[in-house]
């Protein structure tokens, strides 16, 4: 099945294509739709795998003379695949040296007895981390070792259960986040944008004041809620031996490299390092052989090569969305529906939710920075609002996401806890209908109560 709806998505990306060839686009603009509709595809079929996909992604960008390897190995060179590598090397360094052990068995006999309460934990956890560690992909990699750990000391009647688990933590740290101002990189990459085109420098208590009441809180109940209703299992508590035993002196220099990285990740506003280039310090420290952590032979197995590759391969391709004239064809697109006098606050409103929420289908969330922010100023000036309306009302809806490819943090979760694509797909979809249905007009008549768009 998955192979003929890969064959289906193939198809289609070239029938585009080649429609937007006849119709007379550069030819830039044709490879780069049919590269980024095709490989979509493959992410979301998930056959081949994403980090073959991903593979094959770099090796035909990389040959291609206007794209080349600057374009094709941009995820090799950003904070955020070395996020990825130094959480990996630390989570391993977590389970490897018993502290991860440790730190569950503690945690086990205080754990409700009910998997309603354990998925609203989780999940209030991962939004907990949303305000202290400014990257969503640091959480990710932080909080599935615990999970993956305290699943191990639970007696699951149903183990889908521990999948449901996974999924509400990945889930739970990533979408209610994107109402932090720092929580999420196409937040940051929005406001970013919006301060180097117009000088505006966004307030972060008055964007969480925006943005967190209906859309933060309504998302998390509803991450929990989905959660329970997909993966609800009974579940008895394993025995955890009550002999205390101290720490040993690995577990120490483990703990005081992690704790330390989390304050300088919750510091990073003040001290300007990169969350990437914290966790790959980190991440040396560990390996060093004088930690006497891992052997020579470890580091193949702690690190999770497909999470890297497929790290790489999302980050190539929103590079060749912005490479390609893409995004500035998408924006183009987008004007006349969005910069049009006639547009009441709700139309307005509504047009740049949708197309917020469409641009992040297509070619992932963050691009949405490069294809809508220059019509901002545009947009409101023909409604008559002030541009923070254009921003808040683009941002909202990055909580929307119907597949994990949207997503990197997500995605990479994925790849680590080598969860379903299939049912991180079902959940995510069974809260982004509500989200849009439901959150979205109580996030417009939020924003019309404080006067943003009224």
């Amino acid at each position: 099945m998955a192979r003929t709806l890969s064959l289906l998505g193939l198809l289609l990306a070239g029938l585009i294509a080649g429609v937007l060839a006849l119709a007379g686009h550069d030819t830039k603009i044709v490879f780069a739709t049919f590269i980024v509709l095709a490989t979509v595809t493959l992410f979301a079929t998930n056959s081949p795998p994403p980090h073959i996909t991903s593979v094959m992604l770099l090796a035909i960008l990389v040959i291609v003379p206007w794209i080349g390897p600057e374009v094709a190995f941009a995820g090799f060179s950003t904070s955020a695949f070395w996020l990825v590598f130094g959480g990996l090397v630390m989570g391993s360094a977590i389970v490897k040296t018993g502290l991860g052990a440790r730190l569950a068995g503690k945690m086990v006999g205080l754990l409700p007895d009910h998997y309603f309460k354990l998925v609203s934990l989780i999940v209030l956890m991962g939004l907990a981390l949303g305000f202290l560690v400014p990257s969503a992909m640091a959480r990710v990699v932080i909080l599935l070792p615990v999970v993956a750990l305290i699943a191990e000391r639970l007696d699951f009647a149903d183990e889908r259960a521990v999948t449901g688990l996974q999924l509400a933590a990945i889930l739970g740290t990533t979408l209610p986040a994107f109402t932090i101002l720092t929580g999420n990189l196409p937040t940051i990459l929005v406001f970013g944008a919006a301060e180097r085109l117009y000088g505006f420098t966004p307030s972060y208590l008055s964007y969480l004041l925006a943005q967190f009441v209906p859309i933060a809180i309504g998302q998390t109940v509803l991450i929990i809620l989905v959660a329970y209703g997909l993966f609800s299992s009974a579940y008895g508590k394993r025995p955890v031996s009550s002999e205390a035993t101290a720490m040993s002196p690995i577990e120490k220099r483990v703990a005081i490299v992690i704790v330390t990285a989390l304050l300088l990740w919750m510091a990073d506003r003040w001290h300007g390092i990169a969350p990437g280039w914290v966790a790959l310090l980190a991440a040396a420290l560990l390996l060093l052989p004088a930690f006497e952590i891992f052997a020579r032979d470890d580091f193949k197995r702690a690190i999770e090569h497909e999470a890297l590759m497929y790290t790489a391969g999302i980050i190539a391709l929103v590079a060749l969305v912005a490479q390609s004239g893409l995004s500035g064809v998408l924006a183009t697109l987008a004007e006349p529906w969005l910069a049009s006098g006639q547009l009441s606050a709700f139309g307005f409103y509504i047009n740049m939710a949708l197309a917020s929420i469409g641009i992040g289908v297509v070619a992932t969330h963050p691009t949405v920075a490069a294809t809508l922010v220059p019509l901002a100023e545009l947009s409101t000036a023909a409604a008559g609002l002030p541009l923070e309306a254009a921003l808040l009302a683009m941002t909202g809806p990055f909580a929307v996401v119907f597949l994990p490819y949207q997503v990197a943090p997500i995605a990479v979760g994925l790849a680590i806890a080598r969860a379903s694509l299939a049912q991180c797909t079902l959940m995510l979809v069974a809260v982004a209908v509500p989200t849009m249905l439901i959150l979205l007009p109580l996030h417009y008549l939020w924003l019309n109560l404080l006067g943003w768009l009224g």
